[in-house]
C-alpha cells in the first residue's frame, strides 16, 4: 500500500472483502476513514488495527466456548429442558 491513506475500493482488494462491506464496516465504526475532500480515505494504520482486532475476536471467541464451565458451550438435551 502506496501513501498515507488507500481509496475505498483499494482497501477493500486489500482486505479481501467487497466494496459495500468497507462502506458497511466504516458505517459500523468498525473501520476508521477520513474525509480527503468529497472522497474517503481509510489509512494503513485502520486497516492494520482492523485486522487485529478481529484477531483478538477470533482469540476471544476460541477460549470462550473452550471454558467448560460455561453452561451456553455445553449441549442441552431434551432430557435437560425445563417442564
Amino acid at each position: 500500500m502506496d501513501g498515507c491513506c488507500s481509496q475505498l475500493l483499494e482497501a477493500a482488494r486489500t482486505l479481501s472483502i467487497g466494496r459495500s462491506t468497507i462502506y458497511n464496516l466504516m458505517r459500523d465504526g468498525a473501520l476508521a476513514s477520513v474525509k480527503v475532500g468529497r472522497r474517503r480515505r481509510v489509512s494503513a494504520a485502520a486497516l492494520l488495527a482492523y485486522v487485529e482486532h478481529l484477531g483478538r475476536s477470533v482469540a476471544d471467541s476460541t477460549s470462550h466456548a473452550a471454558d467448560p464451565s460455561d453452561r451456553c458451550a455445553q449441549h442441552v438435551g431434551p432430557q435437560d429442558q425445563l417442564r
